[in-house]
């Protein structure tokens, strides 16, 4: 029998504590991963999705917007019963933002001239009459987005205390059931030491055997 299988061997005397311990690993690793998934909704649903088209309605709600007398709301966002009327957008160019009163039919590389966007994509390209928005009118469209970037982060925090347990509660299995094989292999290897002759330990000095028991079972 080879010394992998031997050491297998030892495992599977604990494969019930092992399992466990490996799930728990499993789970405090799913949970880690998903960070960069709850970053990615962080960013396109919220931070850039100030971007996504906007549609005038006449009700407020936590997820309208209100500039110059009226209220809007993204398309996304519309519920069925509510009434919508023309469309808009908000571009970023540069560290700016602009709002463009009529739909955007594409997007493309985008350039500012006084109050004038040109957006340009292959051959094609339009120019939208835009007005440059306020650090107070910015805020604005982010506001709506603020509770749900906030339910993110809570999230994300939540997963991190998860991982954390998980992962306690992983090594401290694994650290004792290896305790226990160590401490199995010594029994064993020092049951196998009383059956030898006198002989084996003319040449064999005490210290050697010592340390076969402890240092070596253990590495």
């Amino acid at each position: 029998m080879t010394t992998g299988r031997r050491l297998l061997a030892y495992a599977l005397l604990y494969k019930k504590v092992l399992s466990v311990a490996l799930i728990f690993l499993i789970i405090a690793v799913g949970a880690e991963l998903t960070g960069p998934f709850i970053g990615k909704k962080m960013i396109d649903d919220h931070i850039l999705g100030v971007e996504k088209p906007y549609v005038e309605v006449n009700e407020k709600t936590d997820k309208t917007v209100y500039y110059q007398g009226n209220n809007y709301i993204r398309s996304d966002r519309l519920d069925s019963g509510m009434e919508s009327g023309k469309q808009i957008n908000v571009v970023q160019v540069g560290f700016g933002y602009y709002f463009v009163n009529e739909p955007i039919r594409f997007d493309g590389n985008r350039k500012i001239s006084g109050d004038q966007l040109t957006i340009e994509n292959g051959n094609e390209h339009e120019t939208y009459q835009v007005q440059r928005l306020s650090k107070e009118e910015i805020f604005s469209f982010y506001e709506p987005e603020i509770s749900g970037l906030v339910q993110l982060v809570l999230f994300y925090l939540g997963l991190l205390v998860i991982a954390i347990f998980f992962q306690y509660a992983q090594h401290y299995l694994l650290q004792r059931i290896a305790n226990r094989i160590i401490q199995k292999m010594r029994v064993d290897v020092f049951e196998h030491i009383q059956t030898l002759p006198i002989r084996y330990f003319d040449n064999l000095p005490a210290g050697k055997v010592v340390a076969r028991i402890t240092n070596d079972t253990e590495t």
